[in-house]
């Protein structure tokens, strides 16, 4: 074979392996692009970040004392459930009119003191035992209240094994409760077309019509009652309480 003929296979080699390299690493390179190597793994997809009542760790019980001392005898926890929606249970917690614990505000405290004769001021929300007692104390009179103006509504009627009752409650707590214009004024608008089994559903959805309070009108504070309820039944099956 001459050189002549040695130099052209040659070239022709080297052609063809510049040839076949360029086509690997431009194949390399595309798949690179569209899908990572199998020895990497693929990172799942973010989940949503749940709200703090949503999540699924227990609530701590760091103010478990006060609840069982100063709680009226309310469920530790549905106390539980309501004061981290309220605070995220942060004793210092003030926010606007909210204070404490349980985001009491001025007219809560101010019932509260006309009521037992106390001299609570504002800044005294932030003591857990005192907010406690005044929040604990508003949740009784909203139940004693609903026992003597509404026996007939099963679930006004207090039940914590009842998910209906806790979001009335909790609802009329974020609202109002009352016959002038809170909760017991829609009962008695829905008594009258002859609706008895009440729901907090039907209470926001008939609020307007029965002339209550914006506040019930509110879909933050529907939401809020059935947060709260999902948590105090997370909290109540978790801890047997």
């Amino acid at each position: 074979m001459s050189d002549s003929t040695n130099t052209i296979i040659t070239a022709a080699g080297i052609a063809g392996a510049l040839y076949l390299g360029h086509q690997w690493l431009t194949r390399k390179d595309a798949s690179a692009t569209t899908a990572p190597p199998a020895s990497t793994p693929v990172a799942a997809a973010a989940a949503p970040v749940a709200a703090p009542s949503e999540v699924d760790a227990a609530l701590p019980r760091t103010y478990d004392a006060e609840f069982a001392n100063h709680g009226q005898r309310l469920p530790l926890a549905y106390l539980r459930a309501l004061a981290s929606r309220e605070s995220d249970l942060t004793p210092s917690f003030t926010e606007g009119p909210a204070w404490g614990l349980f985001g009491i505000d001025d007219i809560t405290r101010n019932a509260y003191n006309q009521r037992h004769g106390t001299r609570f001021r504002q800044v005294d929300l932030l003591t857990p035992a005192i907010n406690v007692t005044v929040g604990a104390d508003q949740l009784r009179l909203i139940i004693a209240y609903w026992r003597r103006q509404h026996a007939d509504i099963t679930n006004l009627q207090e039940n914590w094994t009842n998910a209906r009752f806790v979001e009335l409650l909790t609802f009329g707590w974020v609202t109002a409760f009352g016959n002038q214009a809170g909760v017991g004024r829609v009962v008695a608008y829905l008594r009258s077309r002859n609706i008895i089994d009440v729901t907090a559903d039907k209470v926001f959805a008939h609020a307007a019509s029965a002339g209550a309070s914006s506040k019930l009108s509110r879909e933050q504070n529907l939401d809020f009652a059935k947060s709260v309820a999902r948590l105090y039944d997370r909290e109540r099956v978790g801890a047997g309480r």
